[in-house]
């Protein structure tokens, strides 16, 4: 089906990495905590995955379904046995009239029995957006065509404009003005010099005099755009021509530009806009943010401080020690450890009480890394499958699973519904999984702002 051809209030199927046709409320998502993933790299250029969730009374309802017809704890009932029919669909939905804010969404839904409910953009799915690491979500259609968010913030490029041309601008309409100053002056002053003739026709050097019908109001509007034609040499017309003649020279000599040349690639600096290039000698700052514009940023896991040590390598006096606890994941991880963490580790390793050991645990449970997994032919794997994580906040790089596992830290299940999210209400990410001896551990990150406030208020912490 053509994106033109969804409307508004039709439900919508999609599968993993198929792209989002409309503005969707998701009603229905593959995963058993009723939450989904996709990737907005199309809206705002960001990579890096974010999570949808459906709203409460679908959840609810689909949970309540399930148990009723199966006859199963919601537990062990799965999200593809939910029986659910857009038919079955009767609450009525009102949504804000549409606008081009992607980060932000209001609307309700008002069930059967009068119910409220408020739906926000964790609800939303926008057109543009890919689905990842979701086998299926299902929604429904509040906004399509012209009216989704994605297309109300196409405005096309904004065309930019040099200090010169805009200066030149501003030169050609005030010659303009000029111009149309100098004309009606002249254009007045010829019907006033006519009109202090008491009988035109007797004047023998004027031309038209004798014509009964001459008309001296009419030979002033004449006389004006006579005058614009012979003064039309105000408007530098020609400097167009030579302002871009300048521009095209001086693009020439930045693509040969040794300096700007880039030898691995063997390609010369490319010059895209030829309304600029005469900026370049202006420039005071450039401003660039941290998602690597003009740098490549690789957060890699360095150092660590746990059970009162600072371990990691110093600049003064590196030590290069690499653990060797598991070969399979140390390959994916680039570590530099001291003695005091080589020590630790294998402590951790054998005693769960250690700190070490539960500071390992931490990273390897506080995270939004989110596995996924693609057919991958490989001498060397046999499985035939290639596995890939993908995470939601880019300062979590250093905490992927694969750099604990690597240090030696135990895999253990643990139950989606022990997940809490790190939100700008909790300012924590925390978990409870099953330690040993069926005691319940609080494994939580908090937020060094949060910590350093928390310092300052009281002594406890």
């Amino acid at each position: 089906m053509e994106w033109k051809n969804v409307i508004v209030g039709d439900f919508v199927h999609l599968s993993s990495n198929e792209i989002i046709p409309a503005d969707i409320l998701l009603v229905r998502s593959s995963d058993p905590t009723g939450i989904c993933y996709v990737e907005t790299s199309n809206l705002d250029g960001e990579t890096s995955l974010k999570q949808r969730e459906v709203i409460q009374s679908m959840a609810e309802y689909h949970a309540a379904a399930a148990a009723k017809s199966h006859k199963r704890t919601l537990s062990t009932m799965t999200t593809r046995e939910i029986p659910f029919s857009p038919r079955e669909f009767r609450s009525q939905i009102e949504v804000e009239l549409p606008n081009n804010q992607i980060h932000q969404f209001s609307g309700y839904i008002i069930h059967e029995d009068g119910k409220k409910e408020a739906c926000y953009k964790n609800n939303v799915l926008l057109r543009g957006c890919e689905v990842r690491n979701t086998d299926f979500v299902e929604g429904l259609v509040i906004y399509a065509g012209y009216d989704t968010k994605a297309m109300l913030n196409n405005s096309g490029p904004r065309y930019k404009r040099s200090e010169l041309e805009k200066r030149v601008n501003k030169d050609i309409l005030w010659s303009f003005c000029i111009l149309l100053i100098l004309c009606a002056i002249g254009a007045i002053l010829s019907a006033v010099y006519l009109k202090s003739y008491p009988d035109l026709t007797k004047v023998p050097f004027l031309v038209y005099s004798w014509d009964k019908d001459f008309n001296v109001d009419f030979d002033c509007f004449v006389n004006f755009w006579s005058y614009i034609i012979v003064l039309q040499v105000l408007i530098p017309i020609s400097l167009y021509v030579s302002i871009e003649i300048i521009k095209l020279g001086q693009i020439y000599f930045i693509s040969k530009d040794i300096n700007l040349y880039y030898e691995p690639l063997d390609k010369p600096i490319e010059c895209r806009a030829l309304n600029i290039p005469e900026e370049l000698g202006q420039i005071e700052y450039v401003l660039s943010d941290k998602t690597g514009t003009l740098t490549e940023n690789k957060m890699i896991f360095r150092r660590c401080f746990a059970g009162g040590l600072d371990c990691g390598t110093s600049h003064d006096n590196p030590t290069g020690f690499e653990i060797n606890i598991d070969y399979g994941f140390r390959k994916n991880v680039a570590l530099s450890l001291d003695k005091h963490l080589e020590t630790g580790l294998a402590k951790a390793a054998n005693e769960e009480d250690d700190d070490v050991y539960h500071f390992l645990v931490n990273m390897a449970l506080c995270n939004t890394v989110v596995v996924n997994s693609v057919p991958h032919q490989d001498n060397l794997d046999e499985s035939g499958i290639q596995v890939f994580q993908e995470i939601e906040l880019a300062d979590e790089i250093p905490e992927c699973p694969e750099t604990p596992k690597s240090l030696g830290s135990p895999d253990r299940p643990t139950p989606p519904s022990h997940i809490h999210d790190l939100t700008l209400f909790t300012w924590k990410a925390q978990q409870l999984p099953l330690m040993p001896l069926q005691l319940l551990r609080l494994v939580r990150k908090v937020l060094s702002i949060l910590l350093s406030q928390r310092r300052r208020n009281t002594s406890r912490f």
